[in-house]
This record gives structure tokens, C-alpha cells and sequence, in this order.
């Protein structure tokens, strides 16, 4: 049996039609990784491709990512268009962007080409601030998180990007409180990059179940080589307000919380 549109559903579909024509949302499904930049984002979209999950025109090699960053330029480009439009970029985001920040008609332009297959991943840290935008242009989707200790990711973007310490903690809160706000909207898997080696593949696995993709652990582990993970040590001195709250949150709903708990039991 079909599934029933409400009355609402069968509005939009209709004003659909009639103002977009042919370009009306992406039906293909799609899954929006989401992150901190220097949070592991293209190693989980990395391992999602060897799980059958198309990619699209990505670079397979850059100077910081061996493997390569996986992200689309017609889709990072347009992210950063439109936190340049209002005055800021992806390491100076501005505290709010509007609803009609881009048009109907870019954001489409850049899915033109994940309307070919499914599923498809979109990778681009920055679409942890402009995800609102996204969603209404995609008819089916999903979500994935994945984050890191924010004094790493402030060293990765120090070594990276000449960023000091301060900023980079800033940056990692400001990014982190949006993908907080994202996951109790739409209560997604979370994984951590601070895992590291057999624990992070375990993790995978179990992101694979959630997700219903298959597990191909010999791709996997071709894919996920600890030389290219640039682990590095958190800090060991406590965190303090905001950063403590928004890192503990994400630590107790990742998906490897329940497991290392029983494991630890």
C-alpha cells in the first residue's frame, strides 16, 4: 500500500509543480555528513563511499588530506558564497544566516547532479551552518554527525591554518553549538573522531547498522589507514562552560557511548 500524503503534502507538491516544473526537489536520497572542520568529516564520508554511497565530483588527494577532503566544489563554493554575502567566511561565520540567504535556484543548480543515483553523501563542514537552506531542496535525506575534542581540532587548525589556540576553540564552539541544535532536531548518529584504530572501525560498523548500509570490512579498512589520521592528544586540563557542555553532549550521544559502557561493565 502507498503511503497517503496529507493535505499539506499534496499543497506543496502541487505549488511544486506549478513554480519549479521539472527542477522541483531532489528525490533521490541523500545523507548530509556534518561536522567541525578537522573533525574527521572526510574520513567518515571516505568510509561511507566504500558502504555504496555515491560520491560526487570530489578531489581525491590534497596537501592536509591523503585520502583527499571528498568535498564537492560546487557545493563548498556556494557555502561560502553565502557566508561572504553576509560579511563572514567559513573561519569568521556570521551568528545568523537568514532563510533567503541563497536562492532556490543556485542551491538546485549544485544538486543537479545527485539527482542520478542514490544514496549520495554531501560533505562540507560549513553545511553544518547552512543545512536550513539544504533541506527544503531534497525531498529525502538523512544526517550524520561526527566531532573531536575541541583543544585537537584547535591544534589541527593551528598547524593547518596558522590559527591561534583561542580562535580555534571559538570556532570549534561556534560550529559544534549548531551541530547540537541540528542533532536534537533531527536526532541523527553521531560519531567521534577521537576514537582512534579498531574502536573507530567499530564504531563504523555500527553507523553502518543504523544507517541500513553494508559493512565491507576489507574496504574499510584499505580506506581508514591510522598513518592519515592525524590524531594528536587532548588536552588534559578539564573544559570549562560552554565548550564542556557542548563536548559532553556530543560524547554521550555518539554512537559508541552505549557499547564502551557495557565494555567497561
Amino acid at each position: 500500500m502507498g503511503i497517503r500524503m496529507s493535505t499539506r503534502q499534496r499543497i506543496r507538491a502541487v505549488l511544486e509543480r506549478l513554480l519549479y516544473g521539472p527542477r522541483g526537489p531532489i528525490e533521490t536520497e541523500g545523507l548530509f555528513v556534518l561536522g567541525m572542520h578537522r573533525s574527521g568529516t572526510s574520513c567518515l564520508t571516505g568510509l561511507l563511499e566504500t558502504s555504496g554511497v555515491r560520491l560526487c565530483r570530489v578531489p581525491r588527494w590534497n596537501r592536509f588530506n591523503p585520502r583527499g577532503n571528498l568535498e564537492d566544489d560546487r557545493v563548498w563554493t556556494l557555502n561560502e558564497r553565502i557566508l561572504r554575502r553576509l560579511g563572514g567566511s567559513w573561519r569568521h561565520p556570521p551568528e545568523t544566516i537568514p532563510a533567503d540567504a541563497a536562492s532556490w535556484s543556485e542551491l538546485r543548480a549544485a544538486l543537479q547532479p545527485y539527482s542520478k543515483f542514490e544514496p549520495w553523501a554531501i560533505k562540507d563542514p560549513r553545511m553544518v551552518l547552512t543545512l536550513h537552506l539544504w533541506l527544503p531542496v531534497v525531498r529525502r535525506y538523512r544526517c550524520v554527525g561526527t566531532f573531536r575534542h575541541p583543544v585537537a581540532v584547535a591544534e589541527s587548525l593551528r598547524t593547518r591554518n596558522k590559527m591561534s589556540l583561542e580562535e580555534g576553540i571559538a570556532l570549534w564552539t561556534h560550529y559544534n553549538r549548531r551541530l547540537v541544535d541540528w542533532h536534537r532536531r533531527l536526532a541523527f548518529p553521531l560519531v567521534s573522531f577521537d576514537l582512534q584504530g579498531e574502536e573507530y572501525l567499530a564504531q563504523y560498523e555500527r553507523l553502518c547498522a543504523a544507517l541500513g548500509l553494508r559493512y565491507d570490512d576489507a574496504a574499510a579498512r584499505q580506506f581508514y589507514c591510522r598513518g592519515f589520521v592525524n590524531h594528536r592528544a587532548g588536552c588534559t586540563e578539564p573544559l570549562t562552560g560552554e565548550v564542556a557542555e557542548l563536548y559532553d553532549y556530543l560524547q554521550r550521544h555518539a554512537l559508541m557511548t552505549g557499547m564502551l559502557r557495557r565494555k567497561a561493565g
